[in-house]
């Protein structure tokens, strides 16, 4: 079965997306990474709520998800599945 996997970032060639690819590079779980970060926890919260609803409509919809074609795990289908 497919999975979801929802994809999001900045606007590509913008000022937002060198702050963000840096960030990947330079911080994303190195030894910099600092949990004492801010966090905006409301944020973070509607976020989730996005992705719950985004979950049951899938879930919800009459047809099942579909790989795409150039998936990779595509080939670990079994047939009639």
């Amino acid at each position: 079965m497919p999975s979801l996997y929802p994809a999001f970032g900045a606007e590509p060639g913008s000022e937002d997306e060198k702050i963000q690819k840096a960030w990947l590079q330079e911080r994303y779980h190195a030894v910099s990474d600092d949990v004492n970060q801010p966090v905006d926890k409301a944020g973070a919260a509607k976020f989730i709520e996005i992705l719950i609803e985004f979950t049951r409509e899938v879930a919800d919809a009459p047809e099942a998800p579909q790989w795409k074609p150039e998936s990779f795990f595509r080939r670990f289908v079994k047939a009639g599945a």
